[in-house]
């Protein structure tokens, strides 16, 4: 889970987030279209993408439950929206 949390560090901290308390859905919205941006490059697969913001939110639901934030601001419908939808990447291919 490192190099996910490391990137997401690094975005909040460019945004000039210096706490998990100051992040708001919106930012966490944000950060999922920059890993859409990079999906649609091809520097990274859909599943990377969705994978690095599930390792986010879960991060975040341990803030909550450690008491540093109330509520989670990735597991609600404005930050989860720009997910890619979870498809297969080729076609299955029955051989009789």
């Amino acid at each position: 889970m490192e190099p996910p949390l490391r990137l997401f560090e690094e975005f909040y901290r460019r945004e000039g987030i210096e706490r998990v308390d100051g992040l708001e859905s919106r930012s966490l919205r944000e950060f999922g279209l920059r890993l859409a941006a990079r999906y649609r490059s091809e520097e990274i697969a859909g599943s990377t993408a969705n994978a690095h913001f599930a390792y986010v939110r879960a991060f975040l639901s341990f803030c909550v439950r450690d008491g540093l934030i109330d509520t989670n601001p990735a597991d609600n419908e404005i930050a989860e929206e720009p997910l890619l939808e979870d498809t297969p990447t080729r076609e299955t291919v029955l051989v009789a």
